[in-house]
């Protein structure tokens, strides 16, 4: 009898073992649920600043209204669940702006990691180097982006009090 509890003890426990390395990762590495590693973007922002950054961008139409809360958090690093990609329904200009005031002081490959998260207009996949060859064009023509740039700026600002 002690054996057979032995042996069931062990099974349970092998059997938890599995299910916690399958659902639970470590901080920044989320593991879907075909395995592949994808990395979530570091960043300073709190839970509460998330989330209300999450709800302003759907207000004010950055990302679909069908994201869920959830996958914003998991896509900051801030909540470990299986990664969704989100949707920026505004423009690929304003994607770039906003990625790189909220996560390139923290994050070396941002615009890898963007195109890991972010899809828009139906497309599977973003190009990094055009990402990056944009936030060099709205650094340069910052005036041209005036609008776009003042509107996000509030977004985000008002998002970290």
């Amino acid at each position: 009898f002690s054996s057979l509890f032995s042996f069931l003890l062990s099974l349970l426990l092998f059997i938890e073992y599995i299910l916690v390395s399958t659902f639970i990762n470590f901080p920044g590495i989320l593991l879907s649920s075909k395995n592949d590693e994808k990395k979530s973007f570091l960043c300073n922002l709190s839970v509460p600043q998330a989330k209300a950054l999450y709800h302003s961008l759907v207000i004010n139409g950055y990302i679909a209204d069908k994201t869920k809360e959830e996958h914003f958090m998991t896509m900051a690093g801030l909540v470990n669940m299986p990664p969704q990609m989100i949707k920026w329904t505004s423009t690929m200009y304003a994607l770039v702006y906003f990625v790189a005031r909220v996560f390139s002081d923290t994050n070396s490959d941002v615009w890898y990691l963007t195109t890991l998260w972010f899809n828009m207009d139906g497309r599977d996949e973003l190009n990094r180097e055009t990402l990056k060859s944009k936030r060099s064009y709205i650094f340069r023509n910052m005036d041209r982006f005036d609008s776009m740039r003042k509107e996000l700026d509030k977004i985000i600002d008002e998002s970290l009090k």
